[in-house]
């Protein structure tokens, strides 16, 4: 990108922002300064400070690669203004707008104000050399404003002057600075102070502003100039792909004005999206649009994206498959189990792949949508490198669709984690992870209802709370993690007070008791409570369970009776996700491909291919020999392994971290330590990682996943045991340079776990 250096005068500028000769474009975000920023701009130009530059592209009014808008405020100040722009400034918006703010005095507030504000400079002060005290701002509802303001509405100069006061407003018009300088100040400054003040008020009037410019060839080439800018973006709010694309696309869609009709014209997305600000929700039907034609959905490649993808008609065909298709299936508790899609939507991308879906088949396979759907939610499926992971998993679902052999790698490994017995639900505790509000979504779909009040039916006042109470089991001194998932369920909040001191012997009766009070025998009291907990996965032999869990149980029964309730509510809902994705009727399939045929034999030749090629390049994992298994690692220091991992449909290096039995608290704060580093790392390496930190895990990993190929496809393994490799010595040679303080962490946090 050839980059022209050179110089434009600020007040030249601002006089064509007046005019609508110099805009922006319309991915520039709102003017955030505030009156303490716009003064000491100001300050810096009265003493010729350099400010920095401006990035700007020369454009034709016919031409402008990107929807321009006038710089805030100059409507108001030129009712006349017609967008006629030459210049767009992709860098140096809020240094111009501020100053635009203070020449020409647009009656607009500023930020975290609620009236406008004029500026003034302090000639005396300058006088004095005080430049730090020498620039003031007044709202234009003060006293001391209005005590200016003459019989026509406008500022009185010579009053102002006669105080020793200069409106920076009067710099609009130089010639009306010029004859007031010479009519009213010489009268009240001696020359040698009139020199002084000119010497601060000339650098402002000639102030030169550097610039770097694009020119008008570049008017064809929007997406690198989209780039440029997002690199080089200095407000401090990330500028997104989306609002690029608004930009970009003016001419064949108004982004923001369709966005906002089916805003408010859409309840279902309306509801989705909450806030109208909220573009992740349009942008993601950008995305699915792109996915169903088989494009990348990376930032850098959707921003290149044509209009014959991007188009009012496409538009308007996701949002109806949206409001009409996704969301009204996805919306029926009995379905997803999602009664809050705020709280209780395991991720996003679920419904920016179930769009694309819709967009690009004429019929969707809705079991295997099902089986998709809640493979992807338990085993955490987009928690790392989104994008990488959307685009496979849409390529690979749609090939199922057409063939029931091909198994998505998503769907596979779900099904090796049931039938090896390694989908573990015990140690899921942070409320946001897609395993959490999984679990809960099942709840929902059994239509599970209050302990107490069983008969209101408002999902949305349902709140996850303690089935063993916490209260109840801190008293006692019970050692149990009392805050994982399968302790939790749906109760409401006033429930929980009422429960939260209590055994569960006391609550359980005071539900009989509730239900006898409606005319049930106890009898019938009881097998009605015993249904009420059937839709929480608490079953008769668990309600045996707690029935025996009363405050007068010593602590380690209690424990064990809070083990034996973990472990049978686990085995209830995994039986409930198996009967949800059909697994004794699929899990042949899986176990039927190729990979499974022979996969020992496969991995073992994979290995010792890799290892010939890794050997040649360094010697870290010269000692290894080649496994059956589907990784190869090699210790860094105890509980820091670099690994190679091969699967089916793809390869992996990776930074594992598990310091063994009790080691979460050291795993944690090493994955932490790193994380840090994340940004150094990354551009040590060049490339972004997968950081994983896996909290409801013993172990973290960061990782760098390779598609060119796998276990599956012979033909790639040469190009991706390179690739591999060489990503290896790179990362080897930068985590390297982390491992003493690793070493530290681990001594400090192993001493103080002792």
């Amino acid at each position: 990108m050839k980059i022209q250096q050179g110089h434009n005068k600020l007040l030249d500028l601002l006089k064509q922002a007046y005019n609508g000769q110099v805009m922006l474009p319309d991915f520039q975000r709102n003017f955030v300064w505030m009156r303490n920023d716009i003064e000491e701009l100001i300050k810096s130009l009265l003493e010729d400070m350099f400010i920095g530059t401006f990035l700007i592209l020369y454009t034709h009014p016919s031409s402008v690669p990107f929807k321009p808008i006038f710089v805030q405020g100059a409507k108001g100040v030129n009712p006349n203004i017609k967008a006629n722009p030459t210049v767009l400034i992709l860098d140096g918006q809020q240094r111009l707008t501020a100053m635009f703010y203070a020449v020409y005095s647009p009656k607009i507030p500023l930020r975290y104000t609620e009236t406008p504000y004029e500026f003034f400079i302090n000639l005396d002060k300058l006088v004095e050399d005080d430049i730090e005290n020498s620039v003031f701002s007044w709202s234009v509802k003060w006293r001391e404003y209005v005590s200016y303001i003459n019989d026509d509405g406008n500022l009185d100069y010579q009053k102002l002057l006669n105080d020793k006061i200069l409106p920076v407003s009067i710099f609009k018009n130089k010639e009306k600075y010029y004859e007031l300088k010479y009519t009213i100040m010489k009268k009240m400054f001696s020359d040698k102070q009139i020199e002084k003040i000119d010497s601060y008020i000339n650098n402002l009037l000639d102030y030169n502003i550097m610039t770097l410019s694009l020119d008008i060839s570049y008017n064809e080439k929007p997406e690198e100039i989209a780039t440029l800018f997002e690199r080089i973006n200095k407000t401090g709010i990330k500028l997104s792909t989306y609002d690029l694309l608004t930009a970009r696309f003016y001419k064949f869609i108004k982004l923001r004005e369709e966005w906002e009709m089916v805003f408010e014209k859409k309840p279902n997305i309306k509801r989705l999206a909450v806030r109208v600000d909220n573009t992740n929700v349009p942008f993601s039907f950008i995305q699915a649009l792109a996915l169903s034609k088989g494009k990348s959905i990376k930032s850098r490649d959707l921003v290149k994206i044509d209009h014959m993808l991007l188009n009012k008609e496409n538009w308007e065909r996701v949002v109806d498959i949206v409001e009409n298709k996704v969301l009204s299936n996805l919306y029926q508790v009995s379905n997803f189990g999602i009664t809050d899609v705020r709280k209780w939507l395991p991720y996003n991308p679920l419904i920016t792949l179930l769009t694309a879906f819709y967009l690009k088949h004429n019929y969707i396979d809705t079991e295997k949508i099902n089986i998709w759907y809640w493979s992807a939610v338990f085993t955490e499926r987009y928690s790392g490198s989104t994008e990488s992971m959307m685009m496979k998993d849409f390529r690979e679902v749609s090939e199922w669709f057409e063939d029931k052999s091909k198994i998505p790698e998503v769907v596979e490994q779900f099904f090796m984690q049931l039938s090896k017995d390694t989908f573990n639900l015990r140690n899921i505790k942070r409320r946001g992870s897609s395993k959490y509000k999984g679990i809960f979504n099942l709840i929902f779909k059994n239509v599970a209802v209050d302990f107490y009040q069983p008969e209101s039916l408002t999902f949305n006042n349902l709140e996850d709370h303690h089935i063993f109470p916490k209260n109840f089991l801190q008293k006692k001194n019970v050692n149990v993690d009392y805050d994982v998932v399968l302790n939790r369920t749906l109760i409401f909040d006033e429930t929980n007070r009422k429960i939260s001191n209590k055994s569960p012997a006391e609550y359980l009766k005071e539900m009989i008791n509730l239900q006898m009070s409606k005319g049930m025998n106890e009898k019938e009291a009881e097998q009605r409570v015993k249904n009420i907990l059937k839709a929480h996965f608490i079953d008769n032999k668990m309600y045996e369970i707690l029935k025996s869990t009363s405050k007068d149980l010593p602590s380690e029964k209690i424990k064990d009776n809070f083990e034996k309730f973990i472990q049978r509510r686990e085995e209830l809902i995994k039986d409930e996700i198996k009967k949800l994705i059909q697994y004794d009727i699929y899990l042949p399939y899986v176990n039927s491909k190729p990979e499974k045929l022979g996969r020992h034999e496969l991995r073992k030749e994979f290995w010792k291919s890799l290892l010939k090629k890794s050997n040649k390049k360094f010697d870290l994992f010269s000692t290894r020999n080649t496994t059956v298994d589907s990784w190869l690692s090699k210790p860094l220091i105890p509980g820091v392994e670099l690994v190679y991992k091969i699967l089916y449909k793809s390869g992996a290096v990776e930074l594992y971290i598990d310091c063994g039995k009790n080691s979460e608290r050291i795993n944690k704060k090493l994955f932490d330590f790193l994380y840090e580093n994340r940004e150094q790392i990354e551009k040590e390496l060049n490339i972004k990682l997968e950081w994983q930190r896996m909290d409801d895990k013993r172990a973290s990993r960061i990782a760098k996943k390779f598609y060119e190929g796998g276990l599956g496809n012979k033909e790639s393994w040469d190009n991706l045991q390179e690739n591999m490799v060489n990503f290896m010595v790179k990362f080897y040679k930068v985590i390297s340079n982390y491992i003493p303080e690793m070493k530290k962490i681990k001594n400090v946090y192993q001493k103080a776990s002792k």
